[in-house]
């Protein structure tokens, strides 16, 4: 109970000397008549002279480097500050100190990063714009005979558009990290206590700039978008001749098999022949079964007429060929 009183007055006599503070803190007066002197002295201090410390509300002088607070003359005198005096140091040199360290890495390592994700957004636009190109050809050719081809199409170009811009998205949220620590640095002289308490968080950010990689491989290809309507012109134009070099074979093996010919009445030079043939209509009618399409709908095979039909199954539209496995 003893001890109580004694506190008390420790303290009042601890805010006698701090009210003094302000006398002897009309000093900058004197400091402030010496014009000529100004300049060599640090204009962001200044302004944070009217800074309050949030515990005791007196002027913040120095600044914590194990716990990063400012701190005012009252808090040294209190734990944990106490004792680690060998981390505590003014408020002018922990701002100059990590200042410097920031803007230093933001000058070699930022603003070279933050090009380099500009010039690759640019990249992938121009990428976008050659798949919307390729995809309007396309489109154009293909619009008026199936539906379901532009559909398709849609769907792979949807693809590739969200594929480009998720990378765009990306890139633009590293370059607005990259604004953030920007922002800050640029407002540190006239918020030096607000610029301390986010230096954490501005370090980690930088940190987890230089540290995350971006793609400047652009790996979607526009030329890739199906092409379907010209694969089936093609397939209907090879479809004739290789259906009547198929009909040939045919032909030549019934006469074979149903005349009576006897193989060994022919002769070595007509067995050569129809050797010959049998080998390129063999070849042939496994070229065209690889071609050969067939509707989902309703079963009919592709050929030069049922490509411009309409299919009774499926509501009236054109038919639906896909290959035969």
């Amino acid at each position: 109970m003893s001890d109580a009183p004694s506190i008390k007055k420790s303290g009042k006599t601890g805010k006698r000397k701090k009210s003094s503070s302000p006398k002897s803190g009309k000093s900058p007066k004197s400091k402030g008549s010496s014009e000529p002197t100004s300049p060599k002295g640090d204009p962001p201090m200044t302004e944070i002279a009217g800074n309050s410390c949030f515990r005791h509300h007196k002027e913040v002088k120095y600044f914590c480097e194990l716990h990063e607070e400012v701190l005012c003359d009252d808090c040294l005198t209190t734990a944990p500050y106490t004792t680690s005096q060998t981390k505590i140091c003014k408020i002018e040199e922990a701002y100059r100190k990590r200042f410097a360290s920031t803007y230093q890495l933001l000058n070699s390592h930022i603003f070279p990063k933050r090009d380099q994700l500009k010039s690759q957004i640019g990249k992938i636009n121009s990428k976008l714009d050659e798949v919307r190109a390729a995809k309007g050809l396309i489109e154009k050719d293909m619009k008026t005979e199936f539906s379901a081809m532009n559909e398709r199409l849609n769907s792979s170009f949807g693809t590739k558009v969200a594929l480009l811009e998720y990378d765009v998205l990306e890139l633009q949220s590293d370059l607005d990290r990259i604004d953030y620590v920007i922002n800050n640095i640029h407002g540190a002289n006239s918020d030096i206590t607000g610029f301390l308490s986010k230096y954490t968080e501005i370090r980690d950010t930088t940190d987890l700039i230089l540290a995350k990689p971006f793609r400047t491989e652009i790996d979607v290809d526009s030329n890739s978008l199906p092409k379907e309507l010209i694969e089936i012109r093609e397939n209907v134009v090879q479809y004739p001749a290789l259906k009547n070099l198929l009909e040939t074979k045919d032909e030549i093996i019934w006469k074979l098999t149903h005349e009576g010919v006897s193989t060994c009445k022919v002769d070595e030079n007509t067995q050569k022949e129809l050797a010959e043939w049998a080998k390129l209509t063999e070849k042939f009618s496994s070229e065209l079964a690889r071609y050969r399409m067939i509707c989902e709908y309703c079963g009919i095979p592709l050929d030069n007429i049922s490509v411009n039909t309409n299919c009774s199954r499926n509501s009236g539209n054109r038919h639906y060929f896909n290959k035969v496995n």
